[in-house]
């Protein structure tokens, strides 16, 4: 059996991902490892600068797969407000962290708190921004492929929703799942039960596209 690593250590993305894997029937054909099962593996840094999610998963892949040498996953997930031109967009990781000073430098991020206090102030902070606003948004997914310098192959997905009035903090989700609403849906991702959540997740939010499929598949012949 082939082997294949997601390249991430997050939990929260490994789940709902594996389950989409297994969905697909790619589990008969490959081993998925991620991060945490290469015990040598030193941590990259990749400088996602690429203003695409679809790109900057593709160059991760490229970087861990060079890295690894074994074919690699990436994914990269943010969202985009209508109101707000589409920000924060690709800057969504830097936001939520605090480390993005350049368009988003008001006290709520730049407190030295830690841990989930911080992501509460954050979360609220971005909110805010779109108070009064229209609340339209988007959740944004990249993901890529790449078995070899020459062989990858990248995709994306866009979930549409809504932004709630306030944020809804549980322990399923995190950032933006607080107050993102998918279309469709009259709550937020976070208020989805631990089921509905994984299933979302895998289905919608971090699905294995026709594209990437195709790709994988392909290849097997």
């Amino acid at each position: 059996m082939l082997r294949i690593v997601l390249a991430t250590t997050n939990k929260s993305k490994i789940r709902p991902f594996t389950m989409a894997w297994r969905n697909r029937g790619l589990d008969k054909f490959y081993q998925l490892l991620n991060l945490n099962d290469i015990k040598e593996t030193t941590k990259t840094v990749i400088d996602e600068n690429t203003g695409s999610f679809e790109q900057d998963a593709l160059k991760k892949a490229r970087k861990y797969q060079q890295a690894l040498n074994l074919p690699t996953i990436s994914i990269d997930r943010g969202i985009g407000f209508s109101a707000l031109n589409g920000w924060p967009g690709t800057d969504s990781k830097k936001v939520f962290s605090g480390t993005e000073k350049r368009t988003f430098s008001f006290e709520a991020i730049d407190l030295k708190l830690t841990g989930q206090e911080a992501d509460i102030k954050r979360s609220q902070a971005v909110l805010d921004l779109v108070k009064n606003k229209d609340r339209s948004m988007e959740s944004l997914y990249g993901i890529a492929v790449v078995l070899n310098q020459n062989k990858y192959q990248s995709d994306s997905v866009v979930v549409k929703g809504k932004a709630s009035p306030k944020l809804k903090i549980t322990p399923n989700g995190y950032f933006y799942d607080w107050f993102f609403i998918p279309q469709g849906y009259n709550k937020t991702f976070s208020e989805f039960n631990k089921e509905e959540y994984l299933k979302f997740a895998s289905e919608v939010l971090w699905p294995i596209t026709d594209k990437i499929y195709k790709f994988l598949t392909d290849k097997l012949a």
